[in-house]
């Protein structure tokens, strides 16, 4: 099934059906188009909740050329846009309010002006947030040594084994989790009551 716009013959038909009570998605069948298609074209191209094909067929070709691609950014609007940057409007505003380019197309600009060494970027209001990839593990949430880690604390909270974990934590050169620093075993041999 083909999704894109109709012809005038396809029209013709699309009203036939459209008149005889069938449904779109019947009528995209016959007319072996998606039914969002056919939705879409009854939707946009009525005239006075009427479809027709000839009305249709000249809304769709009036709605072609007015939809042209926007002009390209020309020196005058860039120096518009470099001014307005000078004077701290964020890339929204200026896009916003004046219609010269896009908000992105205006970041895209101030970066590309930032490798040539230029100035731009020092007007922003914040500072570019430095891209993180996608679909790589960044590692956060990750104990090192996990193993190690659960058998200290483990042999810490029994009673027998403290002088085992004290010697097992100063074998991997692990710092206590709970932020006390580096393990000072002669602190730790003290706080146990053994010399």
């Amino acid at each position: 099934m083909s999704s894109s716009r109709l012809d005038q013959a396809e029209r013709y038909r699309l009203h036939a059906l459209y008149e005889t009570g069938m449904s779109m998605r019947a009528i995209a069948d016959a007319l072996e188009r998606a039914p969002s298609t056919i939705s879409r074209e009854l939707r946009r191209n009525q005239h006075a909740r009427h479809y027709l094909p000839d009305h249709a067929q000249r809304i769709s070709e009036h709605r072609r050329t007015q939809a042209s691609r926007r002009p390209r950014i020309d020196a005058e609007r860039i120096a518009q846009i470099e001014v307005l940057l000078s004077e701290d409007f964020s890339p929204q505003q200026i896009a916003g309010r004046t219609g010269l380019a896009s908000h992105e197309w205006i970041y895209r600009h101030i970066y590309a002006d930032h490798k040539r060494g230029g100035q731009l970027f020092t007007h922003l209001r914040k500072r570019r947030r430095k891209r993180r990839r996608r679909g790589m593990r960044d590692g956060r949430g990750q104990l090192t040594h996990r193993r190690s880690w659960m058998l200290a604390l483990y042999l810490l909270t029994s009673t027998k084994t403290n002088m085992a974990a004290l010697e097992l934590m100063r074998h991997l050169g692990i710092t206590l989790a709970f932020k006390l620093g580096p393990v000072n075993t002669s602190e730790a041999h003290q706080r146990l009551g053994r010399s």
